[in-house]
């Protein structure tokens, strides 16, 4: 008992240090400050990005119906979004290599607030689609900066800073969904609008069927005088169905929208802020890879490497074809991963509401509620990141991924709310750990993590959740709601096949890894005997 109470207080005592270096480091260290003030600005662009993504999923049913589209043409409003999103991640990823990050996180936050604020002005599906488009361009550029700055401003201790980046997007996940459910329309609205408007219709073709076009006594006049009653008909008929979606629709997602559009902009000031103020542009946020003295004061945010740490960072990376190939491998999980995730949150609330008949608020609070247990699993990925090495909490997370979606896919046949309830939401505590644990991975064992591969790993998310609406909306649609379960189900396996892949293509060794391991060999016994001699 003695032995495990002396454990306790040098635990405590090493954390109480620890908080005092921080806020010694604070008060001295202006760069320090820098890096924190920077990666602050990205945490709450993070934040609004997961507002952003996850409002359009619950917003659904009601574009359906402000437009009038089925669900299966309505999937093409996530999969515009995934087409722009792979465009910008792409444009950006080579751009964030150029020219100043913090202009580009600056023009994608406030192109983003813009686009969120016209799209539901207009009910044109076109237009709509349109404006889609471009808010997927946009975030690609904000989801591409995020994943660029915060591993090269933090460099190898960037695995604490990554689940707390995921930790900020579950946030915004879980704030999202309850905030748009007060704009909605109510079910039962919806549903008693679109009976009268059926009602509407059927009156209307009864009363046009029961004229007689043909009168035995008058054929002339009575042709003229129905004609002209068919023509009233007709015409009252088209009015009433061009007025069908303002009538049906009672409720005000626009102004959802427009609160998201005034959030979006406040992510963008603080970079205008620091672009003012100067000292925090992409020179300053680049990876020390040089020892050399001169290069290392022309970046100052970036924490000076050790020459040990440096020479353990190049041994372990790897590089010709097979880093290729496991790049690729690691792609495919972000592929799979983000199509899963985003198809959960763009389809959930249409599938409670359709399949499992629930009301819009049980809806909105499944979805809601699995993101606040992401955001637990990814408070507790931010300690768990400093205990478990990146391999394996990627092996544990996917396992309970895959267990997770195969008891909700059975509590959904068998029409278990409680089973549902529980591991739909228990999901998102797994989830959220897999891509910033994967990109830990890849930044300490594969590749150092530059623009350019951000903006590969960007694109495959976005090939991702560009394919997965239109085929789970196809299948929800022609098939069964209960297809969306098996999806996600088969996805979770295929994203732990990928990650079994880039492990062992990872860890086969070959004569290009020991050559550069022999170099660094042979230069430090070349060192060695100088020093001797």
């Amino acid at each position: 008992m003695q032995t495990g109470s002396e454990n306790a207080c040098e635990i405590s005592s090493r954390y109480s240090s620890d908080s005092q270096g921080i806020m010694v480091r604070l008060r001295k260290d202006s760069l320090y400050r820098k890096k924190l003030v920077l990666t602050l600005a990205v945490f709450w662009t993070y934040v609004i990005l997961g507002w952003v993504i996850l409002q359009i999923g619950t917003a659904l049913p009601d574009l359906q119906v402000l437009i009038s589209i089925d669900l299966e043409t309505a999937s093409w409003i996530f999969s515009t979004w995934s087409i722009g999103y792979m465009g910008g991640s792409l444009v950006c990823g080579v751009l964030y290599d150029k020219i100043n990050r913090l202009f580009l996180m600056f023009v994608c936050a406030s192109g983003t607030s813009v686009c969120s604020f016209c799209l539901p002005q207009f009910k044109s599906f076109t237009v709509i689609i349109v404006f889609r488009a471009l808010t997927g361009i946009f975030c690609g550029g904000l989801d591409t900066g995020a994943n660029t700055i915060i591993p090269s401003t933090w460099g190898s201790d960037a695995g604490p800073a990554m689940q707390a980046l995921y930790l900020c997007y579950s946030i915004g996940g879980i704030v999202s969904p309850l905030a748009t459910e007060p704009f909605m329309s109510p079910k039962q609205n919806k549903e008693s609008a679109e009976n009268d408007d059926l009602n509407i219709y059927r009156n209307n073709y009864t009363t046009f069927s029961k004229t007689d076009i043909f009168e035995q006594n008058d054929v002339n006049s009575t042709y003229s005088k129905n004609f002209s009653e068919q023509a009233q008909i007709i015409n009252a008929t088209s009015d009433q169905f061009n007025m069908s979606t303002d009538s049906m629709y009672n409720g005000n997602i626009d102004k959802a929208f427009v609160l998201t559009s005034g959030l979006v902009l406040s992510s963008a000031i603080p970079f205008l802020v620091m672009l003012i103020i100067g000292g925090y542009d992409h020179t300053i946020t680049s990876l020390a890879s040089s020892t050399d003295n001169t290069h290392e004061e022309s970046d100052p945010l970036q924490e000076k490497p050790d020459v040990i740490n440096l020479k353990e960072r190049l041994t372990n990376k790897i590089k010709g074809k097979r880093k290729i190939l496991v790049l690729a491998f690691v792609a495919g999980i972000n592929l799979v991963y983000s199509a899963t995730e985003d198809s959960l949150g763009d389809f959930l609330v249409t599938f409670s509401l359709h399949y499992l008949e629930w009301e819009n608020s049980s809806s909105v609070t499944l979805v809601s509620l699995y993101w606040v247990i992401s955001c637990i699993g990814g408070l507790g990925g931010v300690f768990l990141a400093k205990t478990f090495r990146p391999a394996k909490l990627l092996l544990i997370s996917h396992l309970l991924w895959i267990a997770s979606f195969l008891v909700a896919l059975l509590a959904s046949l068998y029409r278990i709310d409680i089973m549902l309830w529980i591991f739909i939401s228990g999901s998102g505590l797994f989830m959220t750990l897999i891509i910033p644990a994967i990109i830990s991975w890849t930044e300490e064992n594969v590749s150092h993590i530059t623009g350019r591969i951000s903006s590969l790993f960007m694109i495959a998310t976005g090939c991702g959740i560009a394919a997965n609406p239109m085929f789970i909306g196809y299948m929800m649609g022609q098939y069964t709601y209960v297809s969306f379960l098996y999806i996600l189900f088969f996805e979770s396996i295929l994203c732990f096949g990928f990650y079994i892949l880039a492990v062992v293509s990872r860890y086969v060794r070959n004569s290009d890894d020991r050559d550069v391991k022999l170099e660094i060999v042979k230069s430090e016994t070349a060192d060695r005997s100088q020093k001797r001699e």
